[in-house]
């Protein structure tokens, strides 16, 4: 999380104004999904160190539909994500921490 400050010069006749504009990084991520496209298993990288809950809901692209969620340890990086139960088709893999959601990514269940 930053502070900068912008400014903005007209180019009619140069007059200049400046704001501060505060920029904050959330951080908790979801980094990566392999394999992707998935059969049974698909192993999650996060980030969600400091976080006091966390977990991960699978979610139908077509519907909206949550057919999964999977507890996660914020400490850990990866978790395993068993798809075992998981018709074929398009997912959200959605990251929630502290109750927030934070993060998605796209996942294709073959």
């Amino acid at each position: 999380t930053t502070t900068y400050t912008l400014q903005v010069q007209s180019e009619v006749d140069l007059y200049k104004d400046y704001d501060d504009v505060k920029v904050t990084v959330l951080p908790y991520s979801l980094q990566g999904l392999s394999p992707n496209p998935a059969q049974n298993t698909c192993t999650v990288s996060y980030e969600a160190t400091g976080a006091n809950s966390a977990y991960l809901m699978l979610t139908n692209a077509s519907n909206g539909s949550t057919v999964l969620t999977h507890t996660l340890n914020p400490q850990q990086s990866q978790s395993q994500l068993n798809l075992g139960s998981v018709s074929a088709g398009a997912y959200l893999v959605v990251l929630v921490c502290d109750g927030q959601i934070v993060s998605s990514m796209n996942l294709q269940v073959q």
